[in-house]
C-alpha cells in the first residue's frame, strides 16, 4: 500500500469515527466520548434514575454548530420514542 492509499484510508476511518461520535453521543459514567469535532464531556450529561442511563442535556451554550445540531437530533429522536 502506497502513502496516498494509506492517507486516504486513514482519513476515511477517522471521518467515520468522528461521524459516529457525533451521531451517537454516549456516556457511561466513566468514559468521555470526546472527539475532534464533537466533544461530549461528563458535564454534557445527567443521570436519569428512572431510565437508568445517562441522558444528554437539551442545551449547552458551549456547543459548536455540529454539536448543537446533533443535540437537536438526539432530542428529536428521544421525543419520537415516547
Amino acid at each position: 500500500m502506497g502513502l496516498i492509499e494509506f492517507l486516504l484510508s486513514s482519513m476515511a476511518i477517522v471521518s467515520l469515527g468522528e461521524g459516529l461520535n457525533c451521531y451517537y453521543p454516549m456516556h457511561d459514567g466513566e468514559y468521555e466520548n470526546s472527539g475532534m469535532v464533537c466533544q461530549w464531556k461528563h458535564d454534557s450529561f445527567y443521570y436519569d434514575k428512572k431510565e437508568e442511563k445517562w441522558i444528554l442535556f437539551p442545551e449547552d451554550p458551549d456547543d459548536n454548530f455540529i454539536e448543537r445540531e446533533m443535540r437537536k437530533r438526539y432530542w428529536k429522536k428521544k421525543q419520537e420514542k415516547k
